[in-house]
């Protein structure tokens, strides 16, 4: 345990507090009941000066009920002790464990539900910010776990002070410095039982981890945290140069196209935030996957670079922009007649070139004039099972909904002869009476700039 000074506990809550222009009475102590969060509730209510100080506990409901009944107990007792208005939340029975899933595991989903709890209970108490009680421990056990998962520099960067409406005036102070405090307060503190085992990421780094990186590397508290100083300095330049790339709802082609692959990332998560995104998981597989697409970018030529996560990223050739699934802009209705091959403009954009080639569709599988256009509601193509929406068909495919209404249609006096998809491909519709026939010809359709999944042959 360390031998501190009675008074820096509480003399970093108010130097944290003066340095935004914050009071003890207008932020919230969120309150768990451990030696962290009990001395910052201690030292939150002895800066009070007799405003009122607001504190909530949350129940995930996934500790033995006679464990939270007993805490429950606790906080609430604690809470009056110090004259603290205690405020408390609790999950729903099972809810943690069915968000457990797309949560990435139930210590995930616990933690968002808390967060989301506490800044609702902020919100409607119409408090400036929420206090945690994170210590420096706390923040080198982050580090570990966002190292040997992959992070970028802003992972690296750790935990914050700041995080929007959520602060942590103990990042500097260790563990000890705060139970320390609480035992010359005569005050106590409850011990959360599943940190005893190791059923939680954070406890097998702590457990186990954290005792061999000690023995390695002795130096490593140090080491840890200046490159944690190194690794915010990169995030902070580099995302100011990404976020001065955006324009409005979106971000020029053009320019992204010359940006270096580090930019285009951070630019894209910018984007996403600005697009109702921010604080939503988002996978970087998928934003890595958009960047490294932006090199096929044409002028002019839409091309949608990635899609997941419930969002679209996509360019319309002029700008790149990020959007809801299903929530992207509808394309224009086009039509074309083309009389026999040769090159054509749909549209202002739109290009159409029909040749003969050695692959392609066969020239006794249509009759011209050949109809080039966009979808209608009731299309529906001849398939092998008969007449078939091409929703169906598409399906197949693997289209999602939000991108279903739009492959181009191929189609002559008979019908739908085949659809036009992504990346070159192709579905032609059933004609088994031609199967058995060599075919003379094939015709070739490329086209560009006219549907935002790019269906255009390269």
């Amino acid at each position: 345990m360390s031998m501190v000074d009675p008074a820096s506990v509480p003399s970093a809550v108010r130097s944290f507090l003066d340095q935004r222009g914050l009071h003890a009475g207008n932020v919230l102590v969120a309150l768990s009941g451990g030696a962290d969060s009990c001395a910052l509730a201690a030292a939150v209510a002895s800066l009070s000066d007799g405003a009122p100080v607001q504190a909530c506990w949350v129940d995930h409901g996934i500790r033995p009920k006679d464990e939270l009944a007993a805490e429950r107990d606790f906080v609430v007792a604690f809470c009056a002790s110090l004259g603290m208005r205690l405020h408390t939340r609790a999950a729903e029975p099972g809810r943690l464990v069915a968000e457990a899933k797309l949560a990435g595991g139930l210590e995930a989903a616990a933690r968002t539900f808390r967060l989301r709890v506490l800044d609702e209970m902020r919100e409607s108490l119409g408090l400036a910010m929420t206090l945690t009680g994170h210590h420096a421990g706390d923040a080198r056990e982050t580090l570990v776990m966002r190292f040997f998962s992959g992070s970028s520099s802003a992972g690296l960067a750790g935990l914050r002070p700041d995080s929007g409406h959520v602060g942590r005036p103990f990042l500097g102070l260790e563990r000890g410095d705060l139970e320390a405090y609480l035992g010359r307060r005569g005050l106590s503190w409850r011990d959360d039982s599943t940190n005893a085992g190791d059923e939680y990421l954070r406890n097998k780094v702590r457990h186990k981890l954290v005792p061999v990186i000690e023995e390695v590397f002795p130096g490593w508290r140090t080491a840890l945290r200046a490159g944690a100083e190194k690794a915010l300095a990169d995030d902070q330049a580099l995302t100011g140069m990404a976020l001065s790339l955006l324009d409005g709802d979106g971000i020029d082609a053009d320019i992204l196209a010359r940006a270096p692959r580090a930019l285009r990332e951070r630019a894209l998560f910018a984007l996403a935030d600005t697009s109702g995104w921010e604080g939503k998981r988002l996978s970087w597989r998928l934003v890595s996957a958009a960047a490294a697409r932006i090199d096929e970018l044409e002028a002019g030529v839409p091309l949608t670079l990635a899609e997941g996560s419930g969002l679209v990223m996509r360019s319309d050739g002029r700008k790149v922009t990020v959007r809801e699934l299903g929530a992207e802009p509808a394309t224009p209705d086009f039509c074309l007649v083309a009389p026999a091959p040769g090159d054509y403009v749909i549209g202002t954009d739109g290009r159409c070139r029909l040749y003969w080639a050695t692959e392609g569709l066969r020239n006794d599988a249509f009759s011209w004039p050949l109809v080039i256009r966009s979808r209608k509601p009731g299309d529906a193509m001849r398939t092998a099972a008969g007449r078939t929406a091409l929703d169906k068909i598409l399906a197949r495919d693997g289209r999602t909904p939000a991108l279903r209404g739009h492959p181009v249609i191929l189609e002559d006096r008979d019908g739908i002869v085949g659809l036009s998809l992504p990346g070159g491909r192709y579905v032609w519709r059933y004609n088994p009476g031609i199967k058995s026939l060599p075919a003379t010809e094939y015709l070739r359709v490329d086209l560009k700039g006219v549907a935002p999944d790019d269906a255009t042959r390269r």
